[in-house]
């Protein structure tokens, strides 16, 4: 069997490689982890890995699920001290929220390329107790020798978009294979619940949890002190208002600074700050911004205060900070078909958001949010315009959904500990 799934992702493969190829050439520090996809370990992580002791490896695709997985990392490092995690991501920013997230001596490795070969090799040399996969991460031959070695796999935090159910259907005599190796699923929702077992997941080991992201730690508000460096930093002036546009894609900056050129004939005082989702889209924001007639800053370099210069965040893990100084927010990959970003950030700092109708990547956090008034949910750039304006034009009415924002995220934690509970009764022990 192993040599039938190497083949078909011997063909996903070819499809992929000219985006594998690009990232390749062109982002030099994704070089250092083609070694890693090909299962080849760095010398520091073999050295730490030749220690023998008992280990559980966590694998979290991107930067989002990395950065949901933090306090599951720490429930693990509390309940399982005699443990070491090993932590695997599949992108390069993934990676790097990991290596911030990591302790030392807890190995950071990219999550290797699913050929039987090489899956074998960085298997044997980890030796797993358990392995836990953040979200929806099906990948056969993996999947297929943790099962052969006896290694208890437990998919957490599991989540199934209709989108991709859809997908899942067409190849459900495949999905099902996979599926009945691994030895327990945590998932966010009672509808992905029924999604994964019509999939083929074995009803006796479906759970439902909740959402880990729920459970990231509240953000501490910045003293009085760090608010007025970092306004400072961002150049407002006193009684200026700030509209944060977090994690957005193509399709949605056009909107956004065309909504903002609208609201600043009313608001003199507004100031935006565009945080994309993928830097290397940071040129071509620029340039939309110059066509729009206004000036484009970037964050880490900024030398000037342009009446109207719209500030770009170029730097990782800044934007929950952004946030602490937000007048309001929008969460972007809302607007166009992406499924949105999350929202628990700004709203666990009592922001009023605002945001689009696709966010079926988080549709149970928008439900909350708006059906505890937390948050205004927007088809268009002119509702968008409306409901900033309307924000804007009042403080109570911002405090008001900030404050709901942050009771309905408060209200809804507790899955972590769900998980490791179910994790340590049935599949590890301390």
């Amino acid at each position: 069997m192993f040599l039938f799934y190497d083949i078909i992702f011997l063909i996903y493969f070819i499809f992929s490689l000219p985006a594998f190829l690009f990232k390749l050439v062109v982002w030099s520090k994704y070089r250092n982890g083609i070694g890693m996809r090909f299962g080849i370990l760095p010398r520091h992580v073999r050295h730490v890995l030749k220690n023998g002791e008992r280990r559980i490896w966590l694998h979290a695709v991107s930067v989002g699920e990395m950065a949901a997985s933090q306090p599951l990392l720490e429930a693990l490092r509390k309940r399982f001290p005699g443990h070491r995690l090993v932590i695997s991501t599949t992108t390069e920013t993934g990676n790097q929220v990991a290596m911030r997230l990591a302790r030392q001596g807890e190995p950071v490795i990219y999550f290797p390329l699913d050929m039987s070969i090489i899956v074998k090799r960085v298997i044997d040399d980890i030796k797993p107790e358990i392995f836990l996969m953040m979200e929806t991460e099906l990948w056969p031959n993996f999947i297929g020798y943790l099962h052969k070695r006896g290694v208890p796999i437990a998919l957490v935090n599991g989540r199934i978009s209709q989108r991709s159910f859809k997908g899942y259907m067409l190849i459900r005599w495949l999905s099902r294979e996979t599926l009945n190796k691994i030895s327990l699923f945590c998932m966010q929702t009672e509808a992905d619940a029924r999604r994964i077992i019509a999939m083929g997941a074995p009803i006796s080991k479906v759970k439902v949890t909740g959402n880990v992201k729920f459970d990231v730690h509240e953000i501490e508000p910045f003293s009085k002190e760090e608010v007025s460096g970092l306004r400072s930093h961002l150049k407002l002036a006193n009684g200026d208002e700030l509209l944060v546009a977090g994690s957005t894609h193509k399709g949605e900056d056009e909107i956004i600074l065309n909504a903002y050129k609208r609201l600043k004939e009313r608001f003199s005082h507004l100031r935006l700050l565009i945080a994309p989702r993928h830097l290397e889209r940071l040129k071509y924001i620029e340039n939309l911004t110059r066509k729009a007639g206004l000036v484009p800053v970037r964050f880490s370099g900024m030398q000037i205060d342009e009446k109207d210069g719209v500030i770009l965040l170029d730097t990782i893990g800044q934007l929950k900070h952004i946030y602490s100084v937000a007048t309001l927010v929008f969460v972007g990959g809302s607007l166009v078909p992406h499924g949105g970003h999350n929202m628990i950030e700004p709203a666990s700092l009592e922001k009023p958001l605002v945001f689009g109708r696709y966010v079926f990547n988080f549709q149970e956090v928008a439900d909350i949010l708006l059906s505890k008034n937390g948050a205004i949910l927007v088809n268009d750039e002119d509702e968008l315009v409306e409901s900033c304006m309307r924000l804007l034009s009042s403080p109570e009415e911002r405090f008001e959904m900030g404050r709901c924002a942050k009771e309905s995220i408060n209200e809804s934690r507790g899955a972590t500990s769900r998980n490791v509970e179910l994790i340590a009764s049935s599949l590890l022990t301390g």
